[in-house]
């Protein structure tokens, strides 16, 4: 069924987006492979962990701009956020190791250079480069519907605002989603899995902290 002459169907945006989703997953793998490669030199490995997050952002940006007049704006919306989906267990574990590394750098007094702190930075910024990959899909999309009555500039201006924040950039998406009347049973599962993992999260790092303190006690 057509809507605003959205025919549905495959695109091979959502191929790509795919695609962007499979590489962000394997560039931390293909970093360490190139770290004990002893011909690449150190600052490969040191910087590769932020050479594929952050060419792909670049890449889909000029992607966007050249079909921004040729591609129905569901199309962006729907890859946008199947990536957004597809790397909710991405932004989950690396939230988890940005704790690790800072708490460890606490508790284990690791103050060589500040070491964890260090780590955990590290690890946020390839984590923002990797929510970024879908921003241009996003701000496509946006563009197009505040070009009509579904929405008003004032809400693509923050709509496009929040795009730039870690979990906020998520959930406005999903309401976007839901307002277009998109992707809403996806939506639906996506937060609550998304929920009860962090929530899962919360208690055993709880259960974790406390255990940590009780034998410390003992």
């Amino acid at each position: 069924m057509e809507k605003d002459g959205f025919k549905g169907g495959f695109h091979p945006l959502y191929l790509w987006g795919i695609i962007c989703v499979v590489l962000s997953y394997i560039g931390p793998f293909l970093t360490y492979k190139l770290v004990n490669i002893q011909e690449i030199p150190l600052t490969v490995g040191l910087f590769g962990p932020f050479l594929i997050p952050l060419l792909l952002p670049v890449i889909n940006t000029v992607i966007a701009i050249a079909l921004r007049n040729k591609v129905h704006r569901y199309y962006f919306l729907n890859t946008a956020m199947l990536m957004k989906y597809m790397l909710i267990p991405y932004h989950i574990v690396a939230y988890c190791l940005m704790f690790i590394f800072a708490m460890g750098n606490v508790l284990l007094l690791v103050l060589i250079m500040f070491s964890g702190f260090i780590m955990a930075l590290g690890v946020g910024i390839t984590d923002w480069l990797v929510m970024a990959e879908s921003i241009p899909f996003m701000f496509v999309f946006l563009k197009d519907s505040s070009m009509g009555s579904l929405n008003k500039k004032s809400y693509v201006t923050v709509m496009r605002v929040l795009q730039f924040f870690p979990v906020v950039s998520l959930v406005s998406s999903m309401v976007a989603a839901l307002k277009e009347k998109r992707c809403i049973i996806l939506t639906i599962v996506a937060a609550a899995i998304a929920i009860l993992t962090v929530i899962a999260i919360i208690l055993l790092i709880i259960l974790g902290v406390a255990g940590a303190i009780i034998s410390n006690m003992g």
